[in-house]
């Protein structure tokens, strides 16, 4: 997704383009979803969202470096750009819906909850708690009601990649809100509905390290006596008190609530190992240093070394945690890959 006029704007020196003054023809408009301050800017050849970013918090990076991720696992992902407006640094993101219209995955699960509170002799309600019913499974029931067949087995493939995803980055803000599906109209009046491309990545790595997995990083050390940020990012922003799971996705309502990271995946893997060893042939494929060389390369500038380091830390960690607890329940389960190779042979 390239803009001609977008790629033309000068950028600064850290490699955000500068949204400075406009010419007449750039329509500018309030977001007003969300809590963060954002604006449409709609140049002749495309839309991008303007979305401000927390200051020192990396998360203007980690958006790109999300969408690095979700290319290399075949993730639909929305493209992301490193922006900065009067002064205030943050993102661009390309409109991903080229003229269709976007459901969030709220939408669609409270509409399936009022429905199946009705069929059952309740009253519909306006009360929705996201931790309750953003799960996979729930999902899938709900997608079913408003989608053929084929549509859901898309949308769910790609879910529970994005799924994945989150567990072995630590994503911790994949609300109800931060997926969806979208809905387009072809040119025989039929309705088409697929999977919402993966957006709002900015909570990737910042949500909570275990000690074992710090225990296990063998360059930890080293990380901590150059960049005294990576204690202090551990300290304040990765291990809070009580871990609050509330706004990710789950796999199910019950068998991952109380787990987070690759444990939480490695409790759908257990669960579901046709389906989910898919999901971590496609995550072993992830090579961080490639994600990180394609964003310096994108915005012409480095990312910042604390920045680069931790992310790639937390995600090659969790890629080589997740590849050995799998061996571990293969071997418990006596799981033979070439057996599930053939099994997923026959459910084609």
């Amino acid at each position: 997704m390239k803009s001609t006029i977008i790629d033309s704007i000068q950028r600064d020196e850290n490699g955000r383009i500068i949204l400075g003054y406009m010419p007449a023809s750039v329509k500018k408009a309030d977001e007003l979803n969300g809590k963060r301050k954002k604006f449409w800017y709609e140049f002749d050849d495309t839309r991008v969202l303007f979305k401000v970013s927390s200051p020192n918090t990396f998360e203007d990076y980690a958006e790109l470096l999300a969408e690095e991720l979700s290319k290399q696992i075949g993730l639909p992902t929305a493209h992301y750009d490193l922006a900065i407006e009067n002064g205030q640094p943050g993102v661009i993101s390309y409109d991903f819906r080229e003229g269709g219209f976007f459901n969030s995955g709220s939408l669609i699960l409270k509409n399936y909850i009022n429905i199946s509170r009705v069929n059952s002799g309740q009253k519909p309600t306006d009360t929705f708690k996201n931790n309750e019913y953003n799960n996979l499974q729930t999902i899938e029931k709900a997608l079913s009601l408003e989608c053929s067949p084929e549509q859901v087995s898309r949308i769910m493939e790609n879910l529970d990649l994005l799924y994945g995803l989150d567990c072995i980055s630590l994503q911790a803000d994949r609300h109800w809100n931060n997926w969806g599906i979208v809905t387009r109209v072809d040119s025989s009046g039929r309705i088409e509905k697929d999977f919402a491309p993966q957006f709002d990545g900015s909570a990737l790595c910042r949500f909570v390290a275990s000690k074992r997995n710090i225990e296990k990083r063998g360059h930890y050390l080293f990380m901590q006596s150059r960049l005294p940020q990576i204690k202090r990012i551990i300290e304040n922003d990765l291990w809070p008190k009580d871990f609050d799971t509330s706004f990710t996705l789950r796999y199910d309502e019950d068998i991952d609530r109380d787990y987070i990271g690759v444990s939480r995946l490695m409790k759908a893997y257990e669960d579901n190992p046709l389906r989910f060893g898919k999901v971590i042939d496609r995550l072993s494929q992830i090579n961080t240093f490639d994600a990180i060389s394609r964003v310096e390369e994108r915005i012409g500038a480095r990312i910042p070394e604390e920045c680069s380091l931790w992310f790639h830390s937390i995600v090659s960690n969790n890629i080589k945690l997740m590849e050995e607890e799998r061996k571990e329940i293969d071997e418990s389960k006596g799981i033979s890959q070439e057996t599930v190779s053939e099994s997923r042979g026959k459910a084609k």
